[in-house]
C-alpha cells in the first residue's frame, strides 16, 4: 500500500520492474479508479489529484 506523494515502483504482469515515480493518487484511491477515463476521477472520488496515477514529469522509466 502507499499514499499520494509517495515514489513508487511501476511492474509488468510478470513482476518486472519497469518505472518509478511519484504517485497522485493513494494505493486505496487507485483501486477505484483503475480503468476508469480521466474525466471520470473527480465525479468517482469526489475530488481529483491530476488525470493521471503518475504524471509523466514524475516518471522515470527503467
Amino acid at each position: 500500500a502507499f499514499e499520494r506523494g509517495e515514489a513508487i515502483e511501476v511492474r509488468d504482469d510478470d513482476g518486472k520492474r519497469v518505472a518509478a515515480g511519484i504517485t497522485n493518487y493513494a494505493s486505496s484511491e487507485v483501486l477505484r479508479i483503475r480503468g476508469l477515463r480521466s474525466d471520470l476521477i473527480a465525479e468517482t472520488l469526489g475530488y481529483a489529484y491530476g488525470e493521471e496515477v503518475i504524471h509523466r514529469d514524475n516518471l522515470v522509466l527503467l
